[in-house]
């Protein structure tokens, strides 16, 4: 596996942390944070989570999948 360093802030690294970090559900981190419609969206090896702007919630992340 190629582990880089990738980039994210906000509300992301701490719902990845409470999820269990490289050991959870998510996996490693395999992207960049991004810009998506209304937030922010980082790529783990086992799916994605998802920030909004709008929410001062953060949705919790799914295996496998999109928020």
């Amino acid at each position: 596996m190629d582990l880089k360093g990738v980039l994210y802030t906000g509300g992301i690294p701490q719902e990845w942390t409470r999820l269990g970090r490289e050991t959870g559900i998510c996996g490693y981190p395999v992207s960049d944070e991004i810009n998506v419609n209304d937030g922010w969206q980082s790529d783990f090896k086992h799916g994605s989570i998802v920030f909004s702007k709008s929410s001062t919630k953060q949705p919790p992340a799914k295996a496998g999948g999109f928020v």
